[in-house]
């Protein structure tokens, strides 16, 4: 593990919530890895998330996505029934977690009764074998689960056609069937009351979603004729803007200077400026104008603690650094003051807009998680929500940090952070 990680994991914000594989359910992980057409782990020390991602087999194969057969084609592992409400750590699409969630609440019997001895593993379909360009994600709607624990479920089926056929007539009075019968429970167990059965699951509670494949992009639905695809990578985006006429949809750079996609969701009220929440409490933006504060002098001086630094000494600090201290912050502490007088709000900037931007809340849980993944990789001075919605391109930027930041950060998020698999 990276060094820089040293202060998350300390704080038990890093890989927290892997559910640890006994050597009886790493074995059951490698035939399942082997009958899916992936490599088997030599690791003899397994720990995995929601869906059943390890990040030891992801280091070991060099390959973060080991568990897709492509990009198109996500899948996952079910080991244990400690996997429920786990995170997702390294998830292809925004709607992985919500998708497994989903899944174990419809059949979180079944699946503690087959990985008792058994492992589960999906299929994620989605209609489309491979991708042709980025384009091809505005096709994706409804996601199939295909559950596979192909030899329980065939030794069930074989069972119960062994049971029909023994109670059929007379058969029951035959050497041979009773025979057959007594020969598969023996090897098999008596399989009549175990749920077993599963079948396909559509899940289809999403609209917009976020994906890695082509280093990054977002599909919104706009609800009307037009849709919008935003991209992470200019070269991407370069590539295929002229196509916006032909796939019927507004294609955008994320890091557009002109902040075009943000006007866009704005627009199509899927973001918001939540002003009457700010107004009810003040406190909030007390903690974002802090926060600022921190990101810009907790490593202004060697062997500063800033959390242990009372408040005169951080005025102090920023008289004394103040080429450090951001013009954001000025104009925040400006912003709190006039919401505080009750007087009319000044006009902001659109770096302050979108800063305090949010989700709107009348979107569902999954555009949501959405559009808190592009308002942060705008913004990622909002480390929580960063660190909440989008752990790998957070972590990603830790490098950028000083040994001091990175502390700092890390005891701001142990602070506050609640784990969204103890959210309701």
């Amino acid at each position: 593990m990276d060094t820089s990680m040293r202060h998350f994991i300390k704080r038990d914000l890093m890989n927290a919530g892997l559910v640890q594989l006994t050597p009886t359910l790493i074995d059951r992980y490698n035939v399942c890895l082997e009958s899916m057409g992936l490599t088997p782990t030599a690791r003899r020390q397994v720990f995995v998330d929601g869906v059943g991602w390890s990040p030891q087999v992801a280091r070991e194969q060099k390959n973060p996505y080991y568990l897709c057969n492509g990009l198109a084609n996500p899948t996952a592992i079910i080991v244990s029934p400690e996997q429920y409400r786990k995170p997702v750590y390294t998830p292809v699409y925004s709607w992985m977690r919500s998708l497994m969630k989903f899944f174990f609440s419809k059949y979180h019997r079944e699946i503690a009764d087959i990985t008792a001895t058994h492992v589960i593993s999906i299929d994620f379909e989605n209609g489309l074998s491979n991708f042709t360009g980025p384009e091809d994600l505005l096709l994706l709607s409804g996601i199939t689960a295909n559950p596979n624990f192909s030899e329980l479920a065939a030794r069930a089926q074989e069972q119960k056609k062994l049971v029909e056929h023994f109670l059929e007539g007379l058969n029951c009075l035959d050497p041979q069937v009773r025979a057959e019968l007594g020969e598969h429970r023996r090897e098999f167990g008596d399989l009549r009351r175990r749920r077993v059965a599963m079948s396909s699951l559509v899940f289809d509670l999403f609209s917009d979603f976020y994906t890695v494949a082509f280093d990054g992009a977002a599909v919104i639905r706009s609800g009307g004729d037009t849709d919008l695809l935003v991209l992470e990578s200019q070269a991407t985006f370069e590539s295929v803007k002229s196509k916006e006429r032909s796939v019927g949809a507004e294609i955008c750079y994320l890091y557009d200077p002109s902040a075009k996609p943000f006007e866009l969701l704005r627009k199509a009220r899927k973001i918001e400026f939540p002003i009457e929440r700010f107004r009810k409490n003040p406190a909030y933006l007390v903690e974002k104008r802090d926060l600022l504060l921190g990101l810009s002098l907790c490593d202004c001086e060697p062997g500063l603690d800033w959390n242990k630094t009372p408040a005169s000494k951080r005025k102090a600090l920023m008289r004394k650094h103040e080429d450090k201290v951001p013009r954001l912050f000025t104009e925040l502490e400006r912003f709190i003051a006039a919401l505080k007088r009750g007087t009319k709000v000044p006009s902001i900037s659109a770096e302050l807009w979108y800063l305090l931007a949010e989700p709107s809340h009348l979107l569902p849980t999954t555009s949501q998680e959405v559009m808190w993944i592009l308002l942060t990789r705008r913004s990622p001075m909002n480390v929580l929500e960063s660190y909440t919605y989008d752990k790998n391109h957070f972590f990603a930027l830790l490098p950028q940090w000083s040994d001091a930041k990175q502390k700092w950060v890390a005891e701001y998020l142990a602070a506050r952070y609640v784990p969204r698999m103890s959210q309701p």
